[in-house]
């Protein structure tokens, strides 16, 4: 399997590591709804791929990796296919996050991948709202799930919660991405309540998302029943 290069440095790079562990993050100095717009506005060129958006977010840490690859499935997104292409990475960020691996690496086929600029800033602005709205109730809350023990089990947590993202069905998307948002946004902002809402969340998300998938499994049996049904009449 390919790797990425190591990332090279970003113009906000995270300051000394707080004691908590090798990946925790640093205290809050600026909200994620604002690093979102300013890191939308940094975006150049047509196209921004999967490679530029690890090397561009990685010195920060997997919790706003996981956050900007579960963005497009957290707001009415009017850009088919974004949320199909982001799902995988999303997934194999979290096993690496659950792994405890220092630095975030995709198969360069995946990483290859690209999407238009204009898309990804777009939805960048329409969630920043969004996200500044839950950010009202955050402040720094240490504890051992903002620590680098905590990662880990956030990103087992998201790891689970990414599998009904890249599944078909109504309500696999939607709610399993809010709740690995708001574990990162906790996790970002060393608040451990909202780590503990995003995984209350998660579980009432992933109710959600079986329901879903059983009730696409039963509509597609139905179908199928039906049209062979027809078929065999014309017989």
């Amino acid at each position: 399997m390919d790797s990425l290069p190591t990332p090279p440095p970003v113009t906000t790079s995270r300051p000394p590591d707080s004691g908590d562990g090798p990946h925790a993050p640093p205290e809050a100095e600026i909200t994620t709804s604002a690093l979102l717009r300013e890191l939308a506005a940094s975006w150049q060129g047509e196209r921004v791929s999967i490679a530029e958006l690890i090397h561009g977010f990685g010195a920060r840490g997997y919790g706003l990796l996981l956050f900007i690859f579960a963005l497009p499935n957290m707001i009415p997104n009017p850009f088919p296919g974004v949320s199909s292409l982001l799902g995988l990475p999303l997934l194999l960020l979290a096993w690496q996050m659950a792994r405890g691996l220092p630095e975030p690496y995709l198969p360069r086929r995946i990483a290859e991948r690209s999407l238009p600029t204009a898309q990804l800033r777009s939805i960048a602005e329409r969630a920043a709202p969004w996200i500044a709205r839950v950010e009202r109730w955050i402040r720094p809350r240490p504890g051992w799930v903002t620590a680098s023990g905590g990662e880990r089990m956030i990103g087992w947590a998201s790891l689970v919660l990414s599998v009904p993202v890249l599944l078909p069905g109504p309500g696999t998307n939607g709610p399993p991405s809010w709740a690995i948002g708001l574990m990162a946004i906790g996790f970002l902002q060393r608040d451990r309540l909202m780590i503990y809402a995003g995984l209350a969340w998660g579980a009432i998300a992933m109710a959600i998302g079986i329901g879903g998938l059983y009730v696409g499994w039963m509509i597609t049996v139905y179908l199928a029943t039906k049209g062979w049904a027809f078929l065999g009449g014309l017989f």
